[in-house]
């Protein structure tokens, strides 16, 4: 019988806040552990394990944050993570566009 490849998808949650991103994120998250490898990713736990909770406004803090968030995913993506879900606003388009060249590099 041929080895069949696990399937991985990308979730990315973005929008402005108080819309529902991190309930969903945390719904999807349930439902689909009990089958699947799934990971959840948010800004605000990559913000506190880089201790970068102080001037949540600060451009040059959030790009670290997204950056390691991107950094996050790949190691996820490249351990076969069936299923990886991303929640935060996304609020510029560069920050999306960093998932979305991961996305495409490892075709999900």
């Amino acid at each position: 019988m041929p080895h069949q490849q696990t399937r991985q998808a990308l979730i990315l949650l973005n929008g402005y806040p108080s819309t529902g991103k991190t309930t969903s994120a945390q719904r999807l998250f349930f439902q689909f552990t009990p089958r699947w490898r799934v990971s959840l990713l948010t800004t605000l736990s990559v913000r506190l394990s880089l201790g970068e909770m102080k001037d949540l406004r600060d451009e040059s803090r959030r790009a670290i944050v997204y950056d390691h968030l991107a950094t996050l995913t790949e190691e996820k993506i490249r351990r076969g993570d069936e299923l990886i879900i991303l929640d935060g606003n996304f609020a510029s388009r560069e920050r999306r566009q960093a998932i979305y060249e991961l996305g495409s590099r490892y075709e999900l």
